[in-house]
């Protein structure tokens, strides 16, 4: 697996785009390569490409990538939008899994089919999520 990290500060988004073979259970690694990326800000939306990454799924992945999100949220911070970018109805099926379980989790997620509908998210106006803020 490779992981691609672009930071647009100006934007305020940090684009991850992942390529090749990854476990589920293990992808809060990515989460550790964002976070040490220079220019990085906590509050940055995030658009994670996920149209050239094959996720390897066990039964119980789901909810250790919740748990180890959840133990990483304080690094990471909150109040933020996630756009998940899919292409195949496999990957799109794990993710609404994933953006399921990270519901106990404050993180806004949402999984999208086109690079369109990923910007329109995470470029939206992000007032509501001050109110939503669980600091």
């Amino acid at each position: 697996m490779s992981v691609e990290i672009h930071i647009d500060t100006r934007k305020s988004i940090a684009t991850i785009v992942v390529v090749g073979e990854i476990p589920v259970a293990t992808y809060s690694c990515v989460v550790d390569q964002l976070i040490a990326t220079p220019g990085f800000q906590r509050s940055m939306n995030s658009l994670i490409d996920l149209r050239r990454a094959e996720l390897i799924v066990a039964p119980d992945d789901i909810d250790v990538l919740a748990e180890s999100l959840l133990t990483r949220q304080m690094r990471r911070g909150h109040s933020f939008r996630t756009a998940l970018l899919v292409d195949s109805d496999f990957t799109f099926g794990v993710c609404r899994m994933i953006s399921v379980a990270l519901e106990q989790v404050p993180i806004w997620c949402r999984v999208v089919r086109t690079p369109d509908d990923a910007y329109a998210w995470v470029l939206e106006a992000d007032e509501w999520l001050s109110d939503c803020d669980m600091a």
